[in-house]
């Protein structure tokens, strides 16, 4: 397929035009992700890539942005990426991004300065359970989408129900006639676990009320796995046997997933004992003993609606905001 030889330098978009028997032109519709009505063949994209990948070629992003003012590069920012949730939502929105000629840079932390395009080279963001608008005041100066269970109505939104589905949680709870439900959460420096503006908490502190029945707080101050393990070990010596919990609703699969394997350990019946409830539905939960019941967030939906509201904003920044909300499936398993 190759007809001729590529010069001894680093290769460029024409020497992949020649090669593919394309213009010039196509190859940059290709590369550079352009949705101005310019369409390629499936085919000829394909062998455009084929022969860019044979001969080493990567476009030059920088010569590119000073030409079309366009990075071609969003930001994925949260406060962190280091539980299996999040990594899961990094991994759907750098796919989405590349399929569309993106790259993906992560932000971690920080404040919303950390958005601000003079220091940031990045055409918009993608800001996961942020309430974060795009204010001179908060140096956010580029176009952001945001999404998760924390959400800014402000700005273009994909937000995740977690009321609702907690309330669903809750009802199934009920109907296996769990009447002692504790709630499960990390502390850290949130403070008070029961005040705390969560959505699950607050449906779990408006039900449990309702009915008349004791809330039950677990506050888990060591991070992970191990933390939760240690957390109910040192609760269920306190607690008096009468007014143990006979069922948990946590925070995170990753809680739930500590306190499986306490309950395990001391040798009790999961979920004839106590049943666990967990949210996020990460697949390390299926894999437990029993397997973990959870509410499964919409990451793929999500995260595709995110990624179709930011790229209309960067081509249409006028449009009016982008809003869906998403509700998370209940998805039963044996821990409840």
């Amino acid at each position: 397929m190759l007809s001729r030889s590529v010069p001894k330098r680093p290769p460029n978009s024409t020497d992949v035009a020649a090669l593919a028997g394309v213009s010039r032109a196509t190859v940059s519709y290709v590369f550079n992700g352009r949705r101005d009505g310019a369409t390629v063949p499936a085919a000829t994209r394909e062998r455009i890539l084929a022969v860019a990948e044979s001969i080493g070629y990567r476009p030059n992003r920088t010569a590119r942005a000073l030409k079309t003012g366009r990075t071609n590069t969003i930001a994925l920012w949260s406060a962190s990426f280091a539980t299996p949730y999040y990594a899961s939502v990094l991994g759907h929105v750098q796919s989405l991004a590349q399929a569309d000629g993106y790259e993906v840079v992560v932000v971690s932390g920080g404040s919303a300065d950390a958005l601000d395009s003079a220091y940031l080279p990045a055409d918009g963001a993608i800001v996961i359970d942020k309430k974060i608008a795009p204010t001179a005041q908060n140096h956010v100066t580029v176009p952001v989408v945001s999404m998760g269970a924390y959400f800014d109505p402000s700005v273009d939104h994909v937000g995740i129900d977690l009321y609702a589905g907690t309330i669903a949680a809750l009802a199934h709870l009920e109907s296996r006639h769990k009447k002692r439900v504790a709630y499960a959460a990390w502390s850290g420096s949130a403070g008070d676990v029961s005040e705390r503006k969560d959505d699950r908490i607050r449906a779990y502190r408006d039900t449990v009320s309702r009915r008349g029945d004791t809330l039950r707080w677990l506050s888990v101050e060591s991070r992970g796995r191990s933390g939760a393990y240690d957390a109910l070990r040192d609760f269920w010596r306190a607690v008096p046997p009468h007014d143990l919990p006979d069922a948990f609703l946590c925070l995170d699969d990753v809680l739930a997933v500590g306190l499986l394997v306490f309950l395990r350990d001391n040798g009790l019946r999961v979920p004839a004992d106590v049943a666990v409830i967990g949210c996020d539905g990460i697949e390390e939960g299926a894999f437990q003993y029993p397997p973990l019941t959870t509410l499964v967030q919409p990451v793929a939906e999500a995260s595709r609606l995110a990624w179709r509201f930011l790229l209309r904003r960067l081509a249409e920044p006028d449009v009016p905001i982008q809003s869906a909300i998403l509700t998370p499936e209940l998805v039963v398993r044996g821990s409840a």
